[in-house]
């Protein structure tokens, strides 16, 4: 019985280790590396850019083309 709960808590404390160390790794990486930053104390977005959730975001909708070359079913 004890040899179970050394092992069960072992497993969980591995689990959460190895989530925090996979949380803290990729997070850097949900702005890209040109994305400036913007709110208060911070500097305010350039003219064509709105501040959106702290970060400097364009006002132009993406540009799609008209044909990727993709196979587009309905």
């Amino acid at each position: 019985m004890a040899t179970c709960t050394i092992l069960c808590s072992l497993f969980i404390l591995s689990f959460a280790i190895i989530m925090t160390f996979i949380t803290t790794q990729y997070e850097a990486f949900i702005g890209s590396p040109d994305a400036k930053e913007c709110g208060v104390d911070r500097p305010p977005c350039k003219g064509g850019e709105s501040c959106l959730n702290g970060w400097c975001v364009s006002s132009n909708p993406p540009h799609v083309p008209v044909s990727t070359g993709l196979p587009v079913y309905p």
